[in-house]
């Protein structure tokens, strides 16, 4: 499927205009962003737009693992019919960027040792390891 096979709407065909810098869509559930982001991203792939050698990578961003589960699959079967390999962007969760976000600040240690900050159900943060509310 490429984006002369797919009838897109004005908004989505505009996102697929993109080409540099970043982006954020927002749109009510059913709207197309998961369709309209996965074929941006393979497009963005496709046209070299993105060098993965270096470690250059599409990040998408997405509330929920059934989310980040479905672009990881549209973007793979895009970069597919492409006749290219899965590679050049990275899918997470909020949680998982997060995490990641926490484990570079810490000096980028391995996931285990890196803190960890928890919610508790009191709304109180602490983090975990050392038993300290804030």
């Amino acid at each position: 499927m490429t984006t002369s096979e797919i009838q897109l709407r004005p908004a989505q065909a505009e996102i697929l205009t993109y080409r540099q810098g970043r982006m954020a869509v927002s749109a009510v559930p059913g709207s197309g962003k998961t369709l309209t982001l996965s074929l941006l991203a393979a497009t963005l792939i496709a046209d070299a737009k993105i060098d993965a050698a270096p470690g250059q990578q599409i990040q998408i961003v997405a509330h929920m693992n059934s989310g980040a589960d479905n672009f990881r699959r549209k973007i793979r079967e895009h970069l597919e019919r492409m006749k290219l390999q899965p590679a050049g962007y990275d899918i997470r969760t909020l949680h998982s960027l997060d995490l990641e976000i926490v484990r570079l600040a810490e000096g980028g240690g391995n996931r285990t040792s890196a803190a960890v900050l928890a919610v508790d159900p009191g709304a109180r943060y602490r983090r975990s390891g050392d038993g300290c509310g804030f």
